[in-house]
């Protein structure tokens, strides 16, 4: 059966940090991730998704591991550092659909497609498009409820890490691809920029 993130989560801190203080951390989490789910059976299915399987996870690390005695920004280095650690196989995964010969050359493409069913408008992601060439896909997100709900839970310092998974992801899927970023809302941006584009050496 395949793990949650959350389950994730715990065993990559407990390799972080002394065995005994991790089995506490642990513990805590459970406590902690439980109080952040409790009242989410009213909010939209997509929107929940997130929460449970990325945000909260992170959330709840950080708030055990200051509950525990740690100072608040050594709390939020390491479960974010922990969080990012979980990143490597979701980026090395995509980094080998790639590898299909001629794959990266629809990537933008493909990537235009799926953001949208994958960050939903009923979740509280908003998108606008800009018109690109063949080969280059251009969005940006006006809204993120990622950016959102670290505000509401007081730990705006957790929210650029999930910008962060996206340069983990997106940043290196191919040699011939670029991830073109320059802001996003959590690092201070007015908007959350999305640009993929195979280079154009490779436009053929």
């Amino acid at each position: 059966m395949k793990q949650t993130r959350f389950e994730q989560m715990k065993q990559q801190i407990v390799k972080s940090i002394d065995a005994d203080l991790g089995a506490r951390v642990v513990s805590c989490m459970d406590e902690e991730y439980e109080i952040l789910c409790r009242n989410d059976h009213e909010k939209c299915p997509d929107l929940i998704s997130h929460l449970h399987n990325n945000i909260y996870p992170v959330v709840a690390t950080f708030r055990a591991l200051m509950a525990l005695g740690m100072p608040k920004d050594k709390a939020s280095e390491l479960a974010q550092t922990t969080f990012l650690e979980l990143m490597e196989a979701p980026a090395a995964s995509i980094q080998k659909l790639c590898r299909i010969p001629g794959l990266y050359r629809i990537m933008p493409w493909l990537f235009g497609k799926l953001m949208p069913k994958l960050f939903k408008k009923e979740a509280g992601f908003d998108f606008v498009f800009h018109p690109t060439e063949p080969g280059h896909v251009r969005f940006d997100m006006k809204t993120c409820p990622y950016f959102q709900a670290c505000k509401e839970l007081d730990c705006l310092e957790l929210a650029p890490v999930f910008c962060t998974t996206d340069d983990i992801c997106y940043g290196h899927m191919h040699p011939n691809l670029s991830w073109n970023r320059t802001k996003t809302i959590a690092r201070g941006g007015d908007v959350c920029d999305f640009d993929l584009e195979v280079k154009k050496s490779n436009r053929k």
